[in-house]
């Protein structure tokens, strides 16, 4: 698969470029930020942590995740209107707790890493960008964060849920888990318009972004 490489210590924003990325002629309204105003805001948050907290990365998720959010919350200012906010782990949909449903199943609480959204405000206005945080390859979770995400996004209706984990249909089960059943967004909750993963270690990152409905585009840099 192929890698959007990151080069390190401050490299201008133009060299993080993505190609055949959604245009602004995919905004839900005017006043809703675009695709690329967001690429961008989160494209300078990542020039700013690995200029300055490249000795961070390679350690817990937590510290990254919160290091990578003060300085997206900075990129993001200017986009900041109508009660748009950046919150980490933050687990309301509306008033309810943030949950995939399934026939016969109990609720699964699903928390992204990072939101920028309308607090309690479920609807088309208030979702607007989900983010999950990855820190190392070797990490098995990518499977379950592509479906969390892909579901969370509309980009499909439902997930396969297993003890501890998600899959999309056809990918291959988790080890030593049974197969719960299927779980989808509740009835009321708005999908959010985009989705953002990233897998940030010292030697570079890989970028996986979901938009209005579609499926993981590997966003390439040159």
């Amino acid at each position: 698969m192929a890698t959007a490489q990151r080069p390190l210590g401050g490299q201008p924003r133009a060299d993080w470029r993505a190609t055949g990325v959604p245009t602004d002629g995919n905004l839900m309204e005017e006043s809703v930020p675009s695709f690329i105003q967001l690429w961008d805001a989160v494209q300078a948050a990542m020039d700013d942590l690995y200029t300055h907290d490249l000795n961070l990365l390679g350690t817990t998720e937590r510290a990254i995740v919160g290091r990578l959010m003060v300085y997206l919350d900075r990129h993001l200012a200017h986009l900041s209107r109508d009660g748009l906010v950046l919150d980490q782990d933050y687990e309301r949909a509306g008033q309810v707790t943030k949950t995939l449903v399934g026939t016969g199943m109990r609720a699964r609480k699903v928390v992204p890493d990072l939101v920028f959204h309308r607090r309690r405000d479920p609807g088309p206005a208030g979702n607007l960008l989900a983010i999950e945080v990855k820190t190392d390859s070797r990490s098995n979770g990518r499977l379950h964060d592509f479906a969390k995400l892909s579901v969370l996004t509309g980009h499909v209706t439902q997930a396969i849920a297993y003890d501890r984990c998600l899959r999309l249909y056809g990918d291959p089960a988790p080890p030593r888990q049974s197969e719960k059943g299927m779980v989808g967004l509740p009835d009321g909750m708005h999908p959010y318009r985009d989705g953002l993963w990233l897998l940030l270690e010292p030697t570079g990152v890989r970028c996986w972004w979901w938009s209005n409905g579609r499926g993981p585009q590997l966003l390439s840099t040159r």
